[in-house]
């Protein structure tokens, strides 16, 4: 059954570890990880780089986006992680 993670506001430097706290207990469970983000306003840096690591501690299990916002997949091309992320571009 795969988790899934309602992603709100803004993440950023300054709220990382409240979203690593969200993230973390995916890591001990099965199926693929879904990233709702349809409250998302924007993701910095430091959000794309725990996202980076995330989905790399993940393994083979997946990590999925949905309804991503215009200016997150924009910052996600100009980071180079459109294509990383499956987020298109």
């Amino acid at each position: 059954m795969p988790s899934l993670i309602q992603l709100k506001g803004e993440i950023t430097l300054q709220n990382l570890e409240s979203f690593f706290s969200q993230l973390q207990p995916c890591l001990s469970e099965a199926g693929e990880v879904v990233l709702s983000c349809r409250d998302l306003e924007f993701l910095d840096t430091a959000a794309f780089q725990l996202l980076v690591s995330f989905k790399k501690s993940l393994g083979k299990r997946a990590l999925l986006f949905q309804e991503v916002p215009a200016q997150v997949r924009e910052t996600a091309t100009l980071l180079g992680l459109n294509t990383f992320f499956g987020l298109g571009g």
